[in-house]
């Protein structure tokens, strides 16, 4: 959280709206920011619904309270295609979400046509020399809009690159998907089993996941489920990492699809024992 934070006056507002204390009320922002960084590092928080949103910040009041207390003072956003985007999310995301973003290509989600990945301080800077410079003062030329595809997951947005032959700017196209509500569940039961994930096991398990057709989702999450408490995972070493999951497409095959662990191999009083064993019993060892 921003230095200074705590003392803004959305906080007190948002106080206000929720009758709690400062302590309550800056928790709430800082479990909604990890919530965005970690499943929506884009700033589109709107792709959940409002309980999974309140579930995410350990909210226990009344359903919907939270996020409409969280619009009144200002810290989300209404947006036209996401429904909901955090308030200058590119202005409070660390570097660790940034550089993630730019691996995958994608860019910070906009409000109307002012994108959100701006300072304040920049943006008085700006105004200023503006009044100062007629000619700055004009206003941008409009953005094209994206062609509408058929697909509603799946939205292609235009972003500008740096030809390295030409030294010219040129357009390319990026395709993005939006990250099924089942996901979070679904790397959820892998952290409750112990598994210990970065950010690169979850971009991974990510692009593995939007691989398979929505209604093959709870299909998987089933499976998983019933793998995790039926006993074939005993233990964090025996279960497998999420990507590994995906690529086995455990939940298609005939009978248990269990992925068991290598067997280990038996140490030396163990061998000894079962010889034993074998001679007590009149086996041929």
């Amino acid at each position: 959280m921003k230095r200074g934070t705590p003392r803004h006056p959305k906080i007190a507002h948002l106080r206000q709206l929720l009758k709690v204390g400062l302590a309550a009320a800056v928790g709430y922002l800082e479990l909604l920011w990890h919530f965005t960084a970690e499943f929506a590092p884009k700033g589109d928080v709107g792709r959940f619904s409002d309980e999974r949103i309140e579930g995410a910040m350990d909210w226990h009041g009344k359903s919907g309270r939270l996020v409409a207390a969280l619009t009144e003072s200002g810290w989300l956003d209404h947006h036209s295609e996401c429904r909901l985007c955090v308030h200058d999310w590119a202005h409070h995301a660390d570097e660790a979400v940034k550089k993630r973003l730019s691996r995958l290509g994608l860019k910070f989600v906009e409000v109307g046509a002012r994108v959100t990945e701006h300072c304040p301080d920049i943006d008085r800077e700006q105004a200023k020399a503006s009044r100062q410079n007629p000619v700055m003062s004009r206003p941008p030329e409009p953005v094209p809009e994206p062609e509408p595809v058929p697909t509603p997951e799946r939205v292609a947005c235009v972003s500008t690159v740096m030809a390295p032959e030409t030294s010219k700017m040129v357009a390319t196209t990026v395709e993005t998907t939006t990250m099924p509500d089942l996901f979070p569940e679904f790397m959820g039961i892998f952290l409750a089993a112990g598994k210990l994930l970065n950010d690169r096991d979850k971009e991974r398990a990510l692009k593995l996941w939007l691989n398979f057709e929505a209604g093959e989702h709870a299909t998987i999450l089933e499976h998983l489920k019933r793998s995790v408490t039926d006993g074939t995972w005993s233990d964090a070493r025996y279960t497998p990492m999420p990507a590994s999951y995906l690529e086995s497409k455990a939940w298609s095959r005939i009978g248990p699809g269990r992925i068991l662990p290598r067997t280990l191999a038996q140490t030396r009083a163990e061998n000894a024992q079962q010889r034993a064993e074998a001679r007590f019993l009149g086996g041929d060892q």
